[in-house]
């Protein structure tokens, strides 16, 4: 299987420099994202209508800043990582992956998100798969309205309070979509198998993965080639990065199993001890 032509365009060096820029900038935001949260937070509710304003003006501020902060911090990592796979030493591609995780890690630990994630197939307002990633562990809700705007969910509406954030492996998505030649959207597991498979073939980013249905669960295995390293030290020192945001090729995997059924799909636990990582997704 050939390349994608936008492969084949960035070079090492222009995929590198994109990436440190994208990265940066996504710092920046986020940066200001949590500065705006806290700000809500420590104003809280209030029948004032002026402090009101105020409150919802922050919430939008820091929508916003989520929003931009997350998209470019993980678009820079994955022209890091994807696009200079190629031509760069194994350690700085094992240390920029791992510092994409340990980011997730704190950012998610800042804003006390500690649940598993939940992988949900576009619906409603939404333009795209989006992953949620809820205070708790356990039983969860997703919110009754979904778009592409909620970013922090307070759970005002009785659902999990939560965040909702764009998938780190949907562009990677896309990609695998392009060399198919189809959309995953409703095609079924074996035919996201099938699809799927330009991530070892094409792309050479992982040794092998297997998408079943048993005892009513979803498992995935994933084993990575090309960035086998960098996954066994995320493993190692970030292990909950694995239930919570996923790296950019277990993302891609189960982002598209999402999309492929239609529906979201909470992870309900994840093995990831040895090379090969096996994810237990449950059905919502």
């Amino acid at each position: 299987m050939k390349e994608s032509g936008f492969l084949k365009q960035m070079t090492p060096s222009s995929g590198r420099a994109l990436g440190i820029v994208l990265i940066s900038i996504g710092i920046v935001m986020l940066l200001a994202f949590i500065a705006a949260n806290n700000d809500a937070m420590a104003m809280g509710a209030s029948t004032d209508p002026v402090l009101t304003g105020k409150f919802n003006d922050l919430a939008h501020l820091r929508d916003l800043y989520g929003i931009l902060g997350m998209s470019a911090f993980f678009l820079g990592a994955f022209s890091l990582i994807i696009l200079t796979e190629r031509s760069i030493n194994p350690l700085t591609a094992e240390a920029e992956m791992v510092s994409q995780a340990r980011m997730s890690s704190q950012i998610l630990k800042g804003l006390n998100l500690f649940g598993n994630a939940v992988y949900v197939s576009k619906r409603g307002a939404m333009t795209g798969e989006k992953v949620f990633i809820p205070a708790t562990r356990g039983r969860i809700k997703l919110p009754k309205a979904l778009t592409d705007d909620l970013i922090m969910s307070p759970g005002s509406d009785g659902s999990t309070p939560a965040m909702l954030i764009a998938p780190t492996g949907i562009d990677l998505l896309a990609l695998c979509e392009k060399e198919a030649k189809r959309s995953c959207a409703g095609i079924g597991l074996v035919a996201l198998d099938n699809d799927m498979q330009s991530l070892k073939s094409g792309f050479g980013l992982l040794k092998d993965f297997r998408i079943k249905e048993s005892e009513g669960h979803i498992i995935v295995r994933v084993e990575y080639s090309g960035a086998k390293t960098a996954c066994k030290a995320v493993r190692t020192e970030l292990p909950d990065t694995c239930r919570q945001v996923s790296c950019f090729g277990c993302s891609c995997i189960l982002t598209g199993v999402a999309k492929a059924i239609g529906q979201a799909v909470r992870v309900e636990g994840v093995d990831n001890a040895n090379d090969r990582v096996i994810f237990r997704l449950e059905r919502l």
